[in-house]
């Protein structure tokens, strides 16, 4: 097998182990490490969106998509954030099972934005 391919079996069992049969199964979820969150993390166009899509619809979960370019704007100050984040968990305890996506997370602890960056 190619590197590659031995790196996409590993992935996907993790995220299946971790991510999917502790929320599916009653019995899994009751001897399973808790496991609350998962980061994924790799360069651009590794299919991290995609593996966040595929574990929504598996677990049949409502995707909440905090990406900077979805945010900008919307939630100003930090009272803005304060009230960003009381509606996510909110609104994630009410609609569970929840995901919460925020793509180009480090957009968001930017400093200084680039002058092309609309986001």
């Amino acid at each position: 097998k190619q590197w590659y391919q031995r790196r996409v079996a590993i992935t996907a069992g993790v995220v299946t182990e971790y991510g999917v049969l502790p929320m599916g199964s009653q019995t899994v979820h009751e001897n399973s490490p808790h496991v609350k969150s998962l980061m994924i993390a790799g360069p651009h166009g590794t299919g991290k969106r995609m593996l966040v899509n595929a574990i929504c619809s598996e677990l049949g979960a409502n995707l909440m998509d905090l990406t900077a370019e979805n945010i900008a704007g919307k939630y100003p100050g930090k009272a803005g954030l304060t009230m960003l984040l009381h509606l996510v968990m909110k609104v994630g305890k009410l609609l569970q099972p929840t995901v919460v996506y925020i793509g180009n997370a480090e957009k968001t602890f930017m400093k200084k934005v680039p002058k092309n960056d609309m986001s």
